[in-house]
């Protein structure tokens, strides 16, 4: 652990042995901060992330940070995922009692010029035809996600961008898992989700990942579902819960179902309203493959 006070650094700085020159913040979540930056070895502007200063010497948080850039790297060319740019450690910012040589570690990603979906939703009602061509380009990325064998845990509307273009980005794998990992329990050694961890966001995780279960695709399309649900109806389906420890136990125990989207939306098309009830079935085993959602979309979006 880092015993001597680190900090973020201030915008404005290059860090990086001059490298980075930060522009400005473009936002934090609960394990990193993602900054706007100006990077002078490969001439360009980009989205720099770095774990949040608590988490530093911590080798379980590290080592997500360090999977993300690992994962992005074999996802690199898909048009609906976040391309990434480079990663590694920083040397210094940690101070002199940092660890491994006083490291940070950082990834740098391409920076996307747009908005993110949850800020569009909050903004405005999208259009049946638009909500159908931004779900089949996100459908289109998990699956290429799953077949390259990536688990993205985390698809909610914050971390799916809208580009000025029309094109639609999935980002921040800092929850994903893979598919060949380790079968075992959360806490046991060789996994990286710790006995009190839960990977993903209230109101998108399954029963599974509620449960700490290791990555599988079935929790990428329960996500993808409620994701669905919540661009037509413009609210999540468990929109009641504020506590994320009380939504985790009550969807482990089996207490809660996604309600039928036409009791929210009776004039959506019945084929959308199929897909969202399949993707979000309590049992993993009876939702369709991300492929075929993918597949059922494209179909929904050229028949209409």
């Amino acid at each position: 652990m880092i015993t001597q006070s680190a900090a973020l650094p201030e915008i404005g700085a290059a860090i990086g042995d001059g490298r980075f020159e930060l522009l400005g913040k473009l936002g934090e979540g609960g394990m990193s901060c993602v900054f706007h930056a100006r990077d002078h070895q490969l001439g360009r502007e980009l989205a720099l992330k770095l774990l949040l200063p608590r988490y530093l010497g911590r080798p379980e948080r590290e080592q997500r940070l360090i999977n993300e850039a690992m994962y992005l790297s074999t996802l690199q060319g898909h048009p609906n995922i976040v391309e990434l740019c480079d990663w590694g450690r920083l040397r210094g910012l940690a101070g002199p009692t940092g660890p491994n040589g006083h490291d940070w570690p950082w990834l740098s990603t391409e920076l996307l010029r747009g908005e993110a979906l949850d800020l569009l939703l909050a903004r405005t009602k999208i259009e049946a035809a638009r909500v159908i061509d931004i779900a089949a380009q996100v459908a289109s990325g998990l699956a290429a996600c799953h077949e390259r064998g990536v688990v993205h845990r985390d698809a909610t509307p914050s971390n799916v961008f809208v580009l000025e273009g029309g094109a639609v980005k999935l980002f921040d794998f800092s929850h994903a898992g893979e598919l060949d990992g380790p079968k075992l329990v959360a806490g046991a050694q060789g996994r990286l989700t710790g006995v009190h961890d839960t990977p993903g966001t209230l109101g998108y995780m399954g029963p599974e990942q509620a449960a700490k279960a290791p990555a599988e695709p079935s929790m990428d399309v329960f996500g993808f579902g409620v994701l669905l649900f919540e661009m037509i109806t413009r609210r999540n389906p468990f929109a009641q819960f504020a506590d994320r420890d009380a939504f985790i136990v009550a969807q482990r125990e089996g207490q809660l179902e996604v309600p039928r989207l036409h009791a929210w939306a009776y004039e959506v098309p019945e084929e959308l309203a199929a897909i969202v009830g399949d993707c979000t079935l309590r049992s993993s085993a009876e939702r369709p493959t991300m492929a075929e959602v993918s597949r059922r979309l494209q179909a929904l979006g050229a028949g209409s």
